[in-house]
């Protein structure tokens, strides 16, 4: 049994460092030699599920249950089934791993962090309180409870659980970054490029840091300062969409349109999703005298965000100009609805 302990360990220590063709390829002659082998399968389900195969994942941690119900083989399993939107069976199994193990922190973080995906907050905070009771040094806790009062703007009980874990450990990147996207959406730039700054001594590279000082700066109109940390942006993560987008906006602005449009295209080619930059795309297609290329581009848009009325009116009145009448007036009438909704909404 030690034996195998022993290759337990080499298979994690394989994980740790990324190598997980080798990890997995041992974790398998484990299987091999004996199918019961539930760490073997418990890793390989865990691997699984860092490479985003969430079915495989599902498939090893259920029969490592099968064969041991360990309190962590439940959590993990709890993770499966909440990225694979299955959020019953992930808090089943969260509950599952606290039957066996009631002071396992990492089921009852989790817990919290399902509770929060779904909107019961006094539920989250209740498991965030308990798994501090467990362990008050928990930094993790501190930043989940920091972006829950963030999301529902209760910014002073936000910066207080920030700070908390910040006084834990004050090299937490994502707390400082958190708590200087917190100052920015109040406005204070000041304080939020503090945190940022703080973020890139630690880490010049770090994506979160980056993109969101170079928003602050974009909205100071610093617009080369701006644009040299979009640039940092790209090089640290190349297919950020995002980035691509704002600068061709920043270009746009300044009237550079060749490099505008083709930011604009590097921002769809890595977001799909970027609608805003498919309608510039569109616009210029139409400068150009494309109709076709700009109807293209616009069903793009369209497939990103079916629910923006501007495009369903775009495209409408594109696809008047065309002669195509029914497809126009299905169009026109949908961008009606859209804005009526939006009205009613916005009341």
């Amino acid at each position: 049994m030690q034996e195998i302990d022993e290759d337990i360990k080499a298979i994690m220590a394989l994980q740790k460092r990324g190598e997980i063709t080798e990890a997995r390829a041992q974790a398998q002659a484990l299987l091999d030699q004996n199918p019961e082998h539930d760490e073997a399968l418990h890793l390989l389900g865990v691997m699984a599920y860092q490479q985003r195969d969430l079915d495989t994942a599902l498939t090893h941690l259920e029969k490592a249950i099968q064969i041991a119900p360990k309190p962590h083989y439940y959590n993990n399993l709890g993770n499966v089934y909440g990225d694979r939107q299955e959020l019953d069976k992930a808090k089943e199994a969260y509950q599952a791993a606290l039957r066996l193990n009631p002071a396992f922190v990492g089921a009852i973080s989790n817990l919290g962090n399902l509770f929060r995906r779904q909107g019961q907050v006094e539920q989250a905070i209740f498991q965030y309180q308990k798994a501090l009771r467990t362990d008050p040094n928990l930094v993790d806790i501190y930043i989940n409870m920091g972006n829950l009062f963030f999301d529902l703007k209760r910014f002073p009980q936000a910066i207080e659980q920030y700070e908390k874990a910040l006084t834990r450990d004050p090299k937490r990147m994502d707390a400082l970054n958190n708590l200087g996207s917190l100052y920015h959406q109040q406005r204070d730039l000041d304080k939020a490029e503090e945190q940022y700054q703080k973020v890139l001594e630690l880490k010049p590279d770090f994506v979160p840091a980056l993109y969101n000082l170079a928003n602050s700066r974009r909205e100071q109109q610093d617009l080369e300062g701006a644009k040299q940390l979009y640039q940092r942006v790209i090089a640290a993560d190349p297919k950020m969409g995002d980035a691509y987008y704002q600068l061709a906006r920043i270009y746009h602005f300044e009237g550079q349109n060749e490099s505008a449009m083709d930011y604009y295209a590097q921002a769809v080619e890595h977001n799909p999703k970027q609608e805003m930059a498919w309608h510039a795309l569109a616009e210029h297609d139409l400068n150009q005298g494309d109709s076709q290329a700009a109807l293209q581009k616009y069903q793009k848009a369209f497939d990103a965000n079916p629910y923006n009325p501007d495009t369903s009116y775009n495209m409408g009145t594109l696809l008047q100009q065309l002669g195509q009448l029914d497809a126009a007036s299905h169009f026109m009438g949908q961008a009606i609805k859209l804005q009526d909704f939006q009205e009613q909404q916005g009341r």
